[in-house]
C-alpha cells in the first residue's frame, strides 16, 4: 500500500499550517511534529509543511524557490461535496489571507472551482465535480 503525502516549504511553517487547519477543519499529527516540519491530515492524505532548513536536509539547497512570485511546479487540490461548499470556503479562504488567482468557474470538464494562492503564495484549487 502507498499513502500519499504533499508538502510545501514555507517561511513561517506554524502560520501556514495554523491556516491549511482553520481552512478546512482538519488536526495535525503531533506525532511527526518537529523544529522544521508540521503535518495536517487530510482524511488520510497528508500535508506537509517544511521549514526552509528542510532544503538541505534533503540535499536540494540548489532548488530553493525564493522569485517572487513564486514559481508553480504543483498544487493541491481540495475536493468538496457542493457549490455552497466551495463558495464558503472559499469566502474563508479569503478572510484567512489566501488571494483568489481565478474563479468560480466552470471548467471544461464541468467541475465547479476556484484557483487561490496561500498565504505563502502556494497555489491551491478547491473543486466541486457537477
Amino acid at each position: 500500500m502507498v499513502k500519499l503525502e504533499v508538502s510545501y516549504f514555507a517561511r513561517d511553517i506554524d502560520a501556514l499550517a495554523g491556516f491549511y487547519a482553520e481552512l478546512f477543519g482538519v488536526p495535525y499529527i503531533d506525532a511527526v511534529k518537529s523544529p522544521i516540519y508540521r503535518a495536517l491530515d487530510f482524511y488520510g492524505t497528508r500535508l506537509g509543511i517544511h521549514d526552509h532548513k528542510a532544503y538541505e536536509l534533503l540535499e536540494i539547497g540548489d532548488r530553493v524557490m525564493n522569485a517572487s512570485p513564486k514559481p508553480v511546479s504543483a498544487y493541491i487540490t481540495c475536493n468538496v461535496d457542493s457549490k455552497d461548499a466551495l463558495d464558503a470556503y472559499l469566502a474563508k479562504a479569503q478572510f484567512l489571507g489566501a488571494m483568489l488567482i481565478k474563479g468560480p468557474y466552470v471548467s471544461y470538464y464541468n467541475a465547479y472551482q476556484v484557483v487561490l494562492a496561500d498565504p505563502e503564495g502556494n497555489m491551491f484549487r478547491i473543486n466541486h465535480q457537477m
